[in-house]
């Protein structure tokens, strides 16, 4: 063997790291996520997603309209002013981009409204939990 490589792994080494493991008296063992646990990470998992894929559409669209000289501040709460510019006739956008634009918006609305509805499955989730209650009985937390 050679300094400072590693064992080859298989199953045999698996087995044998995990006999070792299981008869150490401070080895502390992690209880497996029930279903229910996996199924709310589940829901934040996408939630999270789904605010990342937004975020990426609404950059996208601020960087095709600054492309034509159309400016206008980073943030959601700004999209209004985007979908303005977009539908706004005499802008001076060529059809092509207008099209583009608009299959944007319609994508960052639908996913605005799963965000929604996510939103609320969270909210329900959050209310049913008995840890979730006690959390956000704390300043600052909100549901979890």
């Amino acid at each position: 063997m050679h300094r400072g490589r590693q064992p080859e792994k298989n199953d045999v080494a698996d087995a044998e790291a995990i006999v070792e493991a299981a008869q150490r008296p401070t080895m502390r063992f992690v209880e497996p996520k029930t279903k229910e646990q996996q199924s709310r990470a589940i829901v934040f998992r996408t939630r999270e997603q789904f605010v990342n894929q937004r975020t990426e559409l609404v950059n996208a669209l601020r960087a095709h309209l600054y492309e034509f000289g159309y400016v206008a501040p980073q943030g959601i709460g700004h999209l209004p002013r985007l979908a303005e510019i977009v539908e706004d006739e005499s802008a001076d956008l060529p059809d092509l981009v207008r099209d583009v634009c608009s299959a944007l918006l319609d994508q960052i609305d639908q996913l605005s409204s799963r965000l929604a509805a996510l939103k609320k499955t969270m909210d329900t989730l959050s209310k049913q939990a008995a840890t979730s209650r006690r959390l956000q009985t704390m300043p600052g937390v909100g549901p979890i």
